[in-house]
């Protein structure tokens, strides 16, 4: 049974960090004949590639690839590149949404295996089949039940600290700068350029800017917090 037939509407995608940890590699790998001055150049061309913010740019970029003159050097690449943009949706991030919420590796599944082996197996593996079922039932219930109580207590710091962090970047931001459109949408000015203005929809938590169109809380949605929330 595949992935879809399960989750009609999943869409799958790539971690950002092994993507290119793959592909650096290949091209270190001797029996592809990369020259070693041409290995970073290579490797170089693909992230501009994967790091673009826009289909535009990204599509750019590509080609900029193929046309490359180190890459044409080495026709198993472009075939290698070729295909790799052939599902370009699983691993660009100018297709990437707030559905991320501002995480484009697989740190979220590394750290819940870690959680349950540290955490929940204390690294045993003698367990049976019913013991498992008991410690994540049990265990594990009551380790997640004592983290939500202590962030709603405001007893974790790091979440706290993060935000004054950014608070301190939007320090820019006065309360006459911002702009309101509607109940939920605010216009916030950029630090760079006071006259490009980044929306902010507080009803589903985003922003225009490259952070906040990923999901992450970004400097422009701790301004509106900060300023707006009375």
């Amino acid at each position: 049974m595949g992935q879809h037939s399960v989750w009609p509407e999943s869409r799958q995608t790539l971690c950002l960090f092994h993507v290119p940890q793959a592909n650096w590699r290949w091209i270190w790998d001797s029996k592809n004949k990369i020259a070693k001055d041409d290995r970073p150049v290579l490797m170089s061309e693909f992230r501009r590639v994967m790091l673009a913010t826009t289909v535009e740019e990204a599509e750019v970029e590509y080609e900029a690839l193929l046309s490359s003159s180190t890459s044409q050097k080495y026709e198993h690449w472009l075939t290698r590149v070729q295909a790799y943009w052939a599902r370009r949706e699983r691993w660009c991030v100018a297709w990437r949404s707030a559905v991320h919420r501002g995480h484009h590796t697989n740190n979220f599944s590394e750290v819940v295996v870690r959680l349950f082996k540290d955490i929940v197996l204390a690294r045993a593996k003698a367990y049976n089949a019913v013991a498992l079922v008991d410690f994540v039932c049990t265990t594990m219930e009551e380790y997640y039940r004592r983290r939500l109580v202590d962030f709603a207590h405001m007893r974790t710091p790091k979440p706290l600290l993060w935000l004054g962090r950014l608070l301190k970047k939007a320090s820019y931001v006065t309360v006459d700068s911002i702009r309101q459109s509607n109940e939920s949408v605010f216009q916030v000015p950029s630090e760079s350029d006071s006259s490009v203005m980044y929306t902010v929809n507080v009803s589903d938590g985003t922003c225009s800017c490259m952070d906040g169109a990923c999901g992450k809380f970004c400097k422009h949605q701790a301004a509106v917090m900060q300023h707006m929330s009375g």
